[in-house]
Order: structure tokens, then sequence, then C-alpha cells
């Protein structure tokens, strides 16, 4: 998929695997989305062990629940997963 005019993030999926891309024109830093199960216990864990959490879990209006962290350069993890209607 492929979202923004004009386009700023994509995504490239096969089996089980989704590669998010995004473009930051403005930084130099590096950022990564990872997609898992029971993101809630991994925020947790994170959150304990002491890691800069620059959003906090919440969820999205693009249907995740996520949360990001990053490092003392600024690159940025994010690790979400897709929100079950319910």
């Amino acid at each position: 998929w492929v979202a923004g005019e004009p386009p700023r993030i994509a995504s490239v999926c096969r089996d089980a695997v989704e590669l998010m891309l995004r473009e930051e024109p403005a930084t130099s830093q590096a950022s990564i989305y990872i997609s898992v199960s029971g993101v809630d216990g991994y925020f947790a864990l994170v959150s304990r062990a002491g890691a800069k959490v620059s959003y906090a879990i919440a969820d999205r209006e693009y249907g995740m629940r996520d949360f990001t962290i990053e490092d003392s350069e600024g690159n940025q993890v994010a690790v979400g997963e897709p929100i079950v209607p319910g």
C-alpha cells in the first residue's frame, strides 16, 4: 500500500512479513515499524527497561495500537498491532 500525496509512506508485504518505508526529509534519523501480537506486553517491557518513549501506547486513527521509542541518536522504533474491531 501507499499513502500520501505525494507518497511519503508505503508498505511491501510477503506472507507474514511487512516492511514499511517512510520518507522523513527534515531529519537524518532512521525509523522502523514492527508489527507484533501483544503490543501492550511489549510496551510494558520496554517501559520497565527504561526506554525513551517518544509516543506512548494508544489506538491510532490508522487502525493500529502502537508506541514509539527512540535511541540516543533519535532513531525511532515503532511497535504496533492492528486494532481488532470489537
